[in-house]
C-alpha cells in the first residue's frame, strides 16, 4: 500500500522544522561558546585557591582551617594566593550559587598585583543567612573587559538548618 503525498507532507514537514530548529539552537551554542571562549586565548595560567574558611565580617579576614562544608549562618569566604599569577595580567573572583545563575560576590577585574592586598574574597548576599547549595568561587582572566579564561575553580555545600 502506497501512501499518498498529502498524508506523508505533514510529518515531512514536521521533520523538516525540528531539524531547523536543532540547527538554529546548535549556531546559537557556537556563537556563545566563540563569544565566552575565544580561540587562542588559553594562557595555561592557573591561579591558586589557598582555601575555603570562616569568614569574619568585622575584621574582614578568613579564619579557621579549609573547609568544603558550611552551615547557611555561617559567613565563609575564599583565599586567594594572587601572587601566583603574573602582577600585570587583568583578572577577577566571582562567587556563584544555584549553578552560575546568582552573582555571590567577588573582586576584579584588576591586575593580579593590585589585587594582593585583596586575597580573601567572602561571599556576599547581604543578609546573615546564605541560601543553601552549592557556591562556586571562579577565578578567571580577563581581556578586554571580558571573562575569557578559567585559571581556577573551588566549590562548597552550604547545608540548610
Amino acid at each position: 500500500m502506497r501512501l499518498a503525498p498529502e498524508e506523508t507532507r505533514p510529518a515531512f514537514r514536521l521533520m523538516l522544522a525540528l531539524g531547523v530548529v536543532g540547527l538554529v539552537i546548535l549556531g546559537v551554542g557556537l556563537a556563545q561558546f566563540i563569544t565566552f571562549e575565544p580561540p587562542g586565548q588559553r594562557t595555561g595560567e592557573v591561579a591558586r585557591i589557598v582555601g575555603i574558611f570562616d569568614y569574619d565580617p568585622r575584621t574582614q579576614g578568613a579564619t579557621g582551617a579549609n573547609q568544603d562544608h558550611f552551615r547557611t549562618g555561617q559567613p565563609f569566604a575564599a583565599v586567594v594566593d594572587w601572587s601566583s599569577l603574573p602582577p600585570l595580567q587583568e583578572v577577577g573572583s566571582a562567587w556563584f550559587s544555584g549553578g552560575f545563575s546568582v552573582d555571590a560576590g567577588g573582586v576584579g577585574p584588576a591586575p593580579a598585583g593590585a589585587l594582593a592586598s585583596r586575597g580573601v574574597v567572602p561571599v556576599n548576599f547581604g543578609s546573615q543567612r546564605f541560601p543553601a547549595g552549592r557556591y562556586e568561587l571562579v577565578v578567571e582572566r580577563f581581556s578586554k573587559g571580558r571573562a575569557v579564561e578559567v585559571l581556577a575553580r573551588k566549590t562548597v555545600v552550604v547545608l540548610g538548618g
